[in-house]
């Protein structure tokens, strides 16, 4: 059967131009001419020999490709290069020029191969400080030599009766772009108004029809096109027209903007612009464009957001960015073509704008992530309740669950209203004897039901590509410790491997970068995790907020961030008292436990080492939130008798309003494992610390997990 492939007819056309040698020099051996035509073919994907195909079918694609081949015109061209000068004739898509050398073309010279005595080709180049030269032809060179100015674009077109035979097709490498996209018969390719060089060209003929040899969207790029823009002012009326990134409104005032007109210069391209505004009481207005009015002047309505875009042929030389100034967030980021910039739902007010328009695939003149805000994106959510079921649907930081009533939250649903954002909700929750659950999602149940299981910790998140215009709040009251504070976007939020039930819970959806409802500093199920002889650490953690303790001290020491604050508090109230206070040791690695934990083998034993030192991954002070303290009074060491010493006193009895307990307690070796250590202070936050201290228990008590 004969089979045709147009991509294979080109690489045919191609071949043909490669035995343009060949076909320049008459043929006069019937034999070398079937040759010619039946390679031709046979790169084009004709498959003379298949026993399927008939004679007169073969003969058919032969002759067909033969006739390429004898109509075949070739090209060549040569440029002239800074510090190089001319460089040799190339021919049919060879590079003339250079690549990744930084150096213009300055001048080309291009004629045709077999033409035929109808068919001509001229060009003309852009020529800095020039501009557009007249049409060459024949060789002539066009650009300049010894001036060392460059050439910016170009344009080639064929002449003449048998013009519309061919297409001729140029491709250009371009300063700061590289290679452009092909253009075709006399359209520009290259640079307008950007003062960017030409490097380096290729040039191709081939029969009309045949595929171009790669994309053609994008060979020309214009700084040419530029916006100007005015905005309607509160309290002041229009302003003066603004361009090219420059700021129209007011920052720093409060006023709102309440209308604005857009228009292009003249700029020749078939370019054109349109915009609408989302007004206060009316919602996106219908679009505008050249000028005309977007909003209104005289009604006292504030414009909320806005989209801009390009229309017209020629749009697609160009990106369009825009950035807006908007009350309580200050200038978001930038939009392009289409976006919506500024707020929605919010009752925010636009007090500024700038717009730019650049060559396509320019850098964006800043940050793109995030040009709107929305505040029509709303959670709803509700809980079942340990002997009460299934509540009512709560929203917008509503309590789903009880408080005070000392009742498990036994599952929860969550979902999004129905918004025109692509966003979801995804949640999951650790359940008690089960652990973490799989993710769940728009109204599914986390949890389970009628089981007596208690929820101890969820965390969720919004999904889509819109989610990065909100922030995700959550707050859970947990048993024994109350309400906790806000976490945020995945963070987990409760309890873990303590036992404690999730008896409330808040959801709230915020426009990113608005303030927290709350306190979000360290959520308590990461500072309050038991660490003891069958709780460990693995051997690689390592906080991430270490810092150095600023405290009077026996040698320098670490805790983490939160902790070393609590810490000083707690300093500076013993001072007060008269008392004074000494950090001995902080955050050990894995290592150093290692090594103290040997030492003490060697020196009491195993017996005795398990009493006063942790296993390597089995110590507080890994966590970062452990320090043992110490005072003068007992020679700045660490002594059981330092518990009946006024600084020992005041330390078990206050440690607590400051995040900390004595975490080795007098009598409870048989519970913590360890000998009664008065100095070991052991952060959990004010409130599991307080709570833990009223209780009278350890942590592991406290905790019901030994």
């Amino acid at each position: 059967m004969i089979r045709k492939r147009s991509w294979k007819k080109l690489l045919a056309g191609v071949l043909v131009m490669c035995l343009v040698a060949i076909t320049m020099s008459p043929i006069t051996d019937a034999k070398a001419e079937e040759e010619v035509a039946k390679e031709a073919a046979e790169v084009a994907g004709i498959d003379v020999t298949a026993e399927e195909s008939s004679e007169s079918e073969a003969k058919t694609e032969l002759n067909a490709a033969e006739t390429v081949a004898s109509t075949a015109v070739g090209c060549s061209y040569r440029t002239h290069v800074q510090d190089i000068g001319w460089q040799n004739f190339v021919k049919d898509g060879a590079i003339s020029g250079t690549e990744g050398q930084s150096l213009r073309l300055e001048g080309i010279e291009i004629k045709l191969d077999n033409a035929e005595s109808d068919l001509g080709i001229e060009y003309q180049t852009q020529v800095q400080n020039i501009g557009w030269q007249g049409f060459k032809s024949g060789g002539s060179m066009s650009g300049t030599s010894g001036e060392s100015l460059r050439l910016e674009a170009i344009q080639i077109r064929l002449t003449g009766a048998s013009a519309g035979k061919y297409d001729i097709y140029y491709q250009v490498h371009s300063q700061n772009f590289g290679w452009l996209d092909w253009a075709s018969n006399g359209k520009s390719a290259g640079t307008e108004g950007l003062s960017l060089k030409l490097e380096a060209i290729k040039i191709m003929i081939l029969p009309k029809g045949t595929p171009a040899p790669g994309s053609t969207d994008q060979s020309f790029l214009t700084g040419n096109i530029h916006c100007t823009y005015r905005t309607h002012v509160q309290n002041i009326g229009w302003q003066d027209w603004q361009g090219d990134g420059q700021l129209s409104g007011t920052t720093g005032k409060g006023l709102n903007l309440e209308g604005i007109e857009i228009k292009l210069n003249d700029s020749g391209y078939a370019v054109g612009i349109e915009y609408q505004t989302h007004i206060q009481n009316i919602g996106w207005q219908d679009w505008k464009n050249n000028g005309v009015l977007s909003g209104t002047t005289g009604e006292a309505l504030r414009l909320e957001a806005i989209k801009i875009r390009l229309t017209g042929a020629d749009a697609k030389m160009c990106d369009l960015y825009y950035q807006v100034h908007a009350q309580n967030f200050g200038w978001l980021d930038w939009a392009q073509a289409d976006e919506s910039a500024g707020t929605e739902g919010l009752s925010y007010r636009l007090e500024g704008i700038k717009i730019m328009i650049l060559p396509k695939g320019s850098p964006a003149p800043g940050a793109t992530n995030l040009p709107f805000l929305t505040g029509n994106i709303r959670s709803t959510y509700r809980t079942h309740i340990q002997n009460i079921g299934w509540q009512g649907w709560q929203e917008n930081g509503q309590l789903s669950g009880t408080v005070g009533n000392n009742l498990r939250l036994e599952g929860i649903e969550i979902k999004l209203n129905d918004s025109d954002y692509d966003v979801g909700i995804e949640y999951q929750t650790h359940i008690q004897n089960i652990g973490w659950q799989d993710w769940k999602s728009e109204g599914e149940t986390s949890g389970t039901e009628e089981r007596g299981l208690q929820l101890e910790a969820i965390r969720m998140q919004l999904t889509g590509s819109d989610a990065k215009m909100c922030d995700l709040y959550y707050l859970v009251s947990v048993g024994n410790l109350g309400w906790l504070n806000w976490s945020k976007n995945g963070e987990l939020a409760g309890t873990e491997g303590m036992s404690l039930k999730l008896e409330a819970i808040r959801i709230l959806i915020l426009p990113k970068g608005s303030p927290a409802p709350g306190p979000t500093e360290q959520p308590l199920g990461s500072i309050t995790r038991l660490v003891n002889k069958n709780h460990s650490i693995p051997s690689n953690y390592v906080p991430s907020d270490l810092v150095w303790v600023n405290l009077p001290s026996t040698r320098s020491t670490q805790l983490r961030s939160v902790a070393a604050q609590g810490l000083a508090q707690l300093f500076q109230a013993a001072s007060a008292n008269g008392l004074n206070l000494y950090c001995c040791s902080g955050y050990r690695s894995y290592e150093t436990q290692a090594g103290l934990y040997q030492w003490n083998v060697d020196t009491y034993g195993v017996q005795g080492a398990e009493l006063v030192s942790a296993r390597p991954g089995m110590s507080e002070h890994q966590l970062g939130l452990a320090m043992d303290v110490t005072s003068a009074s007992v020679g700045y060491d660490l002594l059981e008798s330092f518990g009946s010493t006024a600084e020992g006193r005041f330390i078990k009895e206050n440690a607590h309003k400051y995040g900390f307990i004595v975490r080795y307690a007098e009598g409870k070796t048989n519970i913590t494992g360890y000998a009664y250590e008065p100095w070991h202070l052991r952060y959990l936050g004010v409130d599991a610390a307080t709570a833990i201290y009223n209780s009278g228990k350890t942590m592991e008590e406290f905790y019901g997990i030994y």
